[in-house]
């Protein structure tokens, strides 16, 4: 146990450090993989956008898994989301059954690609992933009309910093350039997709520079997660939209 533990650690801080290394730990991820190598009965589908399957696809990406990655737009994307089991995105397509729930796809593959932990770091990876979905969750005012100005400075105060702060704690706590130390994991890839949309400004009365100047562990963190050399090979062949 403790061999197959220092060897995936081993394989992590190798991908880490350069371009073969992402190239090696892919193939023997894929061999050890039991998901269809075509990719024909593994699709995930979603808007065209990164979002809550942004995280998926990169996880995906880093296991060498072959995802059919549907993204759908206009007449196509209301006719389809009505056939889904909740009515919403993202949806795995896997052996011709449909699953839901973002983050429940997200372990799946983070188990697939090695990036979900066990033990400890299991619970910490999974807290991270809570408190961040918990903040999409709330971003946006589930009644209407609302006035969304107020609604934001709220979100701010009472959900946006203490998640910050208890971020910044956590990857404090765990004294390295990640989440929870210096091993990617799903935490990693979800932080990162959460914290670039609310440094993008694209977010009325939510302060882009927020992040930037008030918790800098995060910010560190974010940009860390950005350079990683299994993150930056998916990016490579999947560049980001403006």
């Amino acid at each position: 146990m403790f061999a197959a533990l220092r060897s995936r650690r081993f394989l992590t801080s190798l991908a880490a450090t350069s371009a073969a290394g992402v190239a090696a730990y892919q193939s023997i991820l894929a061999k050890r993989n039991t998901l269809s190598a075509g990719g024909d009965d593994v699709k995930l589908y979603y808007f065209d956008f990164a979002g809550r399957a942004e995280p998926i696809r990169i996880a995906c990406h880093v296991g060498g898994i072959a995802l059919s990655d549907v993204r759908l737009k206009d007449a196509a994307l209301q006719s389809f989301v009505t056939t889904t089991p909740m009515h919403e995105l993202p949806v795995l397509e896997l052996n011709g059954e449909m699953y839901t729930q973002s983050t429940a796809i997200l372990r799946f593959f983070g188990r697939k690609s090695g990036l979900y932990p066990s033990g400890d770091d299991q619970l910490k990876v999974d807290e991270i992933i809570e408190v961040l979905h918990d903040l999409i969750y709330n971003l946006f005012p589930m009644e209407n009309p609302v006035d969304v100005k107020a609604y934001r400075a709220k979100f701010t105060e009472k959900k946006l910093r203490p998640a910050l702060q208890l971020l910044e704690k956590r990857i404090e706590a765990g004294h390295g350039k990640l989440c929870i130390g210096d091993e990617l994991t799903i935490a990693d890839l979800f932080l990162m997709v959460v914290t670039q949309m609310f440094m993008s400004g694209q977010l009325d009365h939510i302060d882009k520079d927020l992040i930037a100047n008030e918790f800098p562990l995060v910010f560190a963190a974010t940009q860390n997660i950005k350079k990683h050399a299994r993150v930056a090979s998916y990016y490579k062949q999947h560049p980001p939209k403006a």
